[in-house]
């Protein structure tokens, strides 16, 4: 899933519900424009750019507390891999990947487990927070954290991450949300942790796709090139294969491109049958794409048990 080749740049039409067969030139799956090009959030409307900053977690509850098709997915995961005639564990590292897909499904169950007397789609949004603001996984959820344990406390304003602990602490206990949030990322982080087949970023219109969380390790995965991926390409291949490869940008586009490609590679996966399993869905597949970046790159993967 890794690789460095800059996604085609598709031109956004009228969507409908089909996806296109794998790429005949590529070898991957690509979302044909007519079949999942959707407009500019900004243009749609089901995206208003006056959104509230505040957010409703009513019709996101379950009975149960948490995602009702997540323990039905693992449990049929077991029984597909306890099939003879289906995938097994091997040296090719299928154990891993197993784990890697339902990255997102564990980190709800562990929030849930850790932080009985929380609400814990807020303690979330927190950790969302701190990885908008580019601290690593394991330092931002040691932040949120600190910020619980210490409820009464203020910060101190000589403390490396003071911003950022105050706006943690709004979110946490006021539920006031920064200037400009709730951003597609976080939407969408929430989104998958609670199970959701829709977007809230795009009022839940069925054509703005399922939801899939887009952070610099998706957008590397998807082929974007950022100032980290060029210095490892010099690092690993030398300064004239680095040369050869031109700064992405990155705005809404960009992260709306990624969510069709990796809605792509779910439709192709439930295809083939990858890993015994018909029932991929995007935010899987890009948990994968990540896992498999961070270690093309050298950097420890965050599994869930790392950060909560």
């Amino acid at each position: 899933m890794g690789g460095f080749v800059k996604p085609e740049k598709r031109k956004a039409s009228m969507p409908s519900d089909s996806m296109s067969p794998a790429s005949t030139t590529t070898g991957r799956p690509t979302p044909t424009a007519k079949g999942f090009g959707i407009r500019s959030r900004s243009e749609g409307a089901a995206y208003s750019e006056n959104a509230p900053t505040t957010i409703s977690f009513g019709y996101w509850r379950t009975k149960s507390g948490r995602p009702p098709w997540v323990e039905k997915a693992e449990e049929g995961h077991a029984e597909r891999q306890s099939n003879e005639r289906e995938v097994k564990p091997d040296s090719q590292g299928v154990p891993t990947l197993v784990r890697a897909r339902f990255w997102y499904e564990s980190l709800a169950r562990r929030l849930q487990a850790r932080f009985p007397a929380h609400d814990w789609r807020w303690i979330a949004m927190a950790w969302a927070l701190t990885q908008e603001r580019d601290l690593g996984p394991v330092e931002g959820s040691s932040l949120v954290c600190q910020v619980l344990a210490s409820k009464s406390g203020e910060p101190s304003a000589s403390r490396p991450h003071f911003k950022l602990e105050t706006e943690a602490r709004e979110l946490l206990y006021a539920h006031r949300m920064p200037p400009g949030w709730p951003s597609a990322y976080v939407c969408d982080l929430l989104d998958v942790l609670l199970g959701r087949s829709t977007r809230t970023i795009m009022g839940d219109d069925r054509r703005g796709g399922m939801p899939v969380p887009i952070d610099k390790w998706s957008y590397r995965d998807a082929g974007y090139v950022d100032a980290e991926v060029k210095e490892y390409v010099t690092r690993k291949f030398g300064a004239s294969e680095a040369a050869r490869l031109k700064l992405d940008s990155f705005g809404e586009d960009q992260y709306e491109h990624c969510v069709r490609h990796y809605a792509g590679l779910a439709n192709e996966l439930n295809r083939i049958g990858w890993l015994g399993a018909n029932d991929w869905r995007p935010h899987q597949v890009e948990a994968i794409g990540r896992h498999s970046m961070h270690v093309q790159m050298g950097v420890e993967f965050p599994w869930p048990d790392m950060l909560f």
